[in-house]
Order: C-alpha cells, then sequence, then structure tokens
C-alpha cells in the first residue's frame, strides 16, 4: 500500500478526532444561553481545524506528485499547530483546573495537534526521499 494512503488515512482519523472530540469524547462545558464559555468557542473552532485536516488527508492521498505531497505536509503541521494553539494561547479554555475542558479537552487537543505535527514531518521526510529518488 502506497505511503501517501496511510499517511492520509491517519490525518482523516485525527482530523475528525479533532473536529468532533470537543462534542462528544472529551466534551467542553455546554452553552446555555446566559453564558458562553470560551471552551464553547475552543470546540467551534476545532470543528473547523478538524474538518481542514480531514480534507487535507484525502488530499494527500489522492496526490501522486511529491512536491505537492510535501506541500500539503506543510499545511497539516500548520493546521497541527493552531490545534495546539486556540486552546493554550488564542482562545483559551475556563481558568479552573478542575472543569473538564482544561483537564481533558486542551490536553487532548494539543496531543492529538502534536500527532498531527509529527505525521506531517514524517511526511515531509518521506516524500522528500521519494522526490529524490526520482530526480537521481
Amino acid at each position: 500500500m502506497r505511503k501517501n494512503y496511510i499517511f492520509g488515512a491517519l490525518f482523516v482519523i485525527a482530523g475528525l478526532l479533532i473536529a468532533i472530540g470537543p462534542k462528544t469524547i472529551f466534551a467542553v462545558c455546554n452553552s446555555d444561553g446566559e453564558m458562553t464559555m470560551k471552551c464553547f468557542y475552543v470546540a467551534q473552532t476545532e470543528l473547523a481545524i478538524g474538518i481542514a485536516i480531514a480534507i487535507l488527508g484525502v488530499v494527500l492521498a489522492i496526490l501522486k506528485d511529491s512536491a505537492a505531497q510535501i506541500t500539503a505536509s506543510i499545511a497539516l503541521a500548520l493546521n497541527g499547530i493552531i490545534t495546539i494553539l486556540i486552546p493554550d494561547v488564542l482562545i483559551g479554555v475556563c481558568k479552573s483546573a478542575h472543569m473538564h475542558c482544561n483537564a481533558v479537552t486542551r490536553p487532548a487537543l494539543n496531543i492529538l495537534g502534536a500527532l498531527v505535527i509529527v505525521l506531517a514531518a514524517i511526511g515531509i521526510v518521506l516524500f522528500r526521499e521519494k522526490d529524490s529518488k526520482v530526480n537521481e
């Protein structure tokens, strides 16, 4: 099986976990209409980032050109960085360390974001090797 299919599938899985995880598996606080917590906006934003990662995973699986695969991997790495920055720096989560969003959601998103970054870096290296073998 070609490595871009494997990497594409892994990114689709990670993207879907990032997209739906904050609303289901590692859920954030609910918005009750009176007061909306910051973590609600984290979940909304991560939904968009996760969908982008999943779409880029599909694109990566389809691409045959190694330069395009490297470009898609770079875009995936940047999305992984954004996945981490949203709950930690850009929006943040609840201040209380005992809140579910701070104890579970933020670490889960950090792990998934780091996984996307590491997979993208491995992909860049592997696709560069493929490109250098083709050019020889």
